[in-house]
């Protein structure tokens, strides 16, 4: 029997508080078959720091090989703007959706914690 492939995403609210959750939200997640990817944008932060910091937390989960780390160098915010493009690029039209909510808005206006 074949197992329907389900698409969920975990938000944070800003980079400190991946770090703070994603070790837990990781390692409690018991869908057999589960894969995840951690993406975060890199503002002003360094690139190496980042990427070795996202992988500790990945192994510290005791799922880092179900786990893939990518940082986005440039303003993630600008790449999310266009919602229809990420819901095509995806194959998820219920992302375009999302432009409707208020956060989506203006994505640069939102208040990061640097």
């Amino acid at each position: 029997m074949s197992r329907k492939k389900c698409l969920k995403y975990i938000t944070f609210n800003g980079k400190r508080d991946l770090e703070r959750q994603v070790v837990k939200k990781i390692r409690f997640r018991h869908d057999p078959g589960s894969r995840f990817i951690i993406l975060r944008d890199k503002d002003s932060g360094d690139c190496v720091v980042i990427k070795q910091r996202l992988p500790a937390l990945a192994r510290e989960s005791g799922k880092a090989d179900v786990c893939l780390v990518r940082i986005a160098c440039h303003e993630l915010e600008s790449f999310l703007g266009d919602l229809a493009a990420v819901a095509r690029g995806l194959h998820v039209p219920a992302v375009a959706t999302m432009r409707d909510k208020q956060k989506f808005r203006a994505p640069e206006s939102r208040n990061h914690d640097n």
